[in-house]
Parts: C-alpha cells; sequence; structure tokens
C-alpha cells in the first residue's frame, strides 16, 4: 500500500535504545499535502516522542525513472538517504516496480516481460545513477511492494519477475550495497485468501521477510485476541528468516465496526507480540494522522474503487481513511496515546 504517502515521509525516524524489535511511524503530518512548517515540526516531535528506529521511504520505479532514462527526484531520494544515515537511523528503502495492484515502471518498460534483458540492463542503469547521487546504503530494500496481491491477478507473470528479482538483487550486492537485506513485501490476507503458494514463493526468494499486515479480510475487522495467532502464522510462512512489517495498521471506523479504543487495543497487542518473537526485527506503524480527503480520494480511485458500489466503496473509505494515531486535522486518538505509552 501506499506509494504516494511515503513519498512525504522521508524525514521519519530517531535514534533508540537497543531492543529486539525496532518501531517505527510513519509520519503523514497533520494537513496531509497541505502540511505547513509547523505541521511538520510537530511531527518531528511525535517520532522523537516515540523513539522511532528506522524511516520506511517507498517509491515506484515510475516515480524516479518516469521515461527512459529521464529520472526524477533521485537527487532527493539520496539525499534522504544520506541525512538519515549522518542521523544513525535505519533506512528501510521500498523500490517499487510492482505497487500492489499494478506495474509502476518506466513508460518505454511498461509491457515487457520481466525478465526482458532490457528490463535488467535498464535496472543496472538505475543502481548506477543512484550510485552516481552518493546515497549511502539503506540497510534494508523491499523490491515490490504487496506483489502477491498482483500476482493472483497476473500468475503468467510470477516466474519471470523472480528471474528479475534474482537479477536486481546480484546487482545490488555486487555493484552497490552488499550489505543491503534484501526482499519482496507481501501481504497478512495472502496467507488468508488462497495466496498462500503465492506468498511462500516470495517469501522464498527472499533474504527477508517483509509483510503488511492489516488484519482486515473483504473489509472485515478479524477479532484482536486473534493478532498472536496471526504473527504465529507470518512466522510459521517466514521460516528461518527475520521479519519486518513495513506498515501493521488498524482503523478507527464505527462504520466498519471499530472504533478508537479497538484501533488502541490492536496497537497495545500487537506492539506485545511483535516484542515477545525474536524474528520480528522491526515493525512501522502506519500511521501518525488520518489521510485528508484529498487522498482518500486518491487511494479509493487508485485501488479501484472509485466506481464500486456505493457500500462496497463507503467501506473501503472507512477502512483507508482512518489508519491515523490522529485525525488528519490533529486530533490525538486513544492509539496515539496507546502507542506513546508502548514506545516512549
Amino acid at each position: 500500500m501506499k506509494t504516494f504517502i511515503l513519498s512525504l515521509l522521508f524525514a521519519a525516524s530517531f535514534a533508540t535504545a537497543a531492543l529486539a524489535t525496532e518501531f517505527s511511524v510513519l509520519p503523514y503530518p497533520r494537513n496531509g499535502g497541505a502540511a505547513t512548517m509547523e505541521d511538520w515540526v510537530a511531527t518531528m516531535q511525535d517520532l522523537k516522542d516515540v523513539n522511532a528506529a528506522t524511516v520506511v521511504i517507498t517509491k515506484t520505479w515510475a516515480d524516479l525513472e518516469p521515461g527512459s532514462r529521464i529520472y526524477g527526484d533521485m537527487h532527493q531520494l539520496a539525499k534522504d538517504f544520506n541525512d538519515n544515515a549522518a542521523a544513525g537511523r535505519a533506512v528501510f528503502f521500498g523500490f517499487q516496480p510492482i505497487n500492489t495492484v499494478k506495474r509502476e515502471l518506466p513508460r518505454d518498460l511498461a509491457k515487457l516481460a520481466w525478465d526482458d534483458p532490457a528490463m535488467i540492463a535498464r535496472f543496472q542503469e538505475f543502481m548506477d545513477h543512484m550510485m552516481l547521487e552518493g546515497a549511502k546504503p539503506p540497510k534494508y530494500i523491499s523490491l515490490a511492494n504487496e506483489a502477491d496481491v498482483y500476482f493472483e491477478k497476473n500468475p503468467k507473470e510470477l516466474e519471470s519477475f523472480l528471474k528479475f528479482y534474482e537479477a536486481a538483487q546480484a546487482i545490488i550486492k555486487r555493484n552497490a550495497w552488499p550489505e543491503t537485506r534484501i526482499g519482496i513485501t507481501v501481504t497478512f490476507d495472502g496467507l488468508m485468501k488462497g495466496r498462500t503458494k503465492i506468498v511462500q514463493k516470495l517469501l522464498q526468494a527472499s533474504e527477508i521477510a517483509i509483510f503488511t499486515y492489516y488484519p482486515v479480510i473483504d473489509l472485515k475487522l478479524l477479532p484482536i485476541e486473534d493478532i498472536n495467532s496471526h504473527m504465529d502464522m507470518m512466522v510459521a510462512a517466514a521460516g528461518e528468516k527475520d521479519i519486518y512489517f513495513q506498515e501493521a495498521g488498524f482503523p478507527s471506523s464505527e462504520g466498519l465496526g471499530s472504533s478508537e479504543a479497538r484501533q488502541a487495543k490492536f496497537f497495545d497487542t500487537f506492539i506485545s507480540a511483535a516484542r515477545s518473537r525474536d524474528q520480528v526485527k522491526m515493525a512501522s506503524l502506519f500511521m501518525l494522522h488520518d489521510f485528508t480527503e484529498e487522498h482518500c480520494d486518491m487511494f479509493t480511485g487508485y485501488y479501484g474503487f472509485g466506481k464500486a458500489p456505493k457500500e462496497l466503496k463507503r467501506k473501503f473509505r472507512d477502512f483507508i481513511c482512518t489508519l491515523g494515531l490522529k485525525t488528519s486535522d490533529g486530533k490525538e486518538k486513544q492509539a496515539w496515546k496507546t502507542v506513546l505509552a508502548n514506545l516512549k
């Protein structure tokens, strides 16, 4: 989920005392894209207050190379890497040729097979350009976001993508960042909704196991009491690999049968469950503030709910628009106080 948001979030996290699990909160600011300097200062203070330890930065390949060798904001991306490294913060970089429901590639590569030599050569050129920008190595890289969702709809592409992933991983390790740990982000609900074989293939190819975790299936909330069993499922799927939660979140909307209290209980339970499992090395909580109406509209369209039946569209918006620990205008929800108490 959510490339557009995360492009706003580069200045994320602050060093913390050593723990088995490091935590972060995605710092979507009060007022979203209209955030003022005051809003950003408040956001940075919030992150200091929760001792966030890792910054998650995500970009699609199309963001960074919209056309053939026409590079986007690569200089700023390198600066973000370097600024966080200088401050002692680990960087988790989500590089997304796939973002949940669609390919996100440079225009001239959009229809190529994943393992086409031209695709792999261009990734090599992309990494060469990153190195020219002087980007410090991120600690972790995800090479596709929630990829199991995409491959459920495009199963014939999976094997060629795994060849691309293998080649891209080798390029990163050989020519740029040999110590960076690399994986493919998969969804928790892929284990619950019949995508288990796809999830297993993606995890088997990965060096680390990266999940997004929202205990919401078909826009129906799962019991908070099941979080530990969900965690056990993901640990089993990961095998002996370290686990990283790129996103973990829960809506507060009463329209979905949730509430501020239920959202707070989710985060309290999730943080405890993550800390109790040595394999879970990092968890990024999604997110600091609710989306603004503008971004709710954008994501409703992006994920294919813009023309959905009225009730289905409402439920999706109730989910996507209430994931914050605070409202879009900065009002604290119960979940913020819970997270603060757990992480401060």
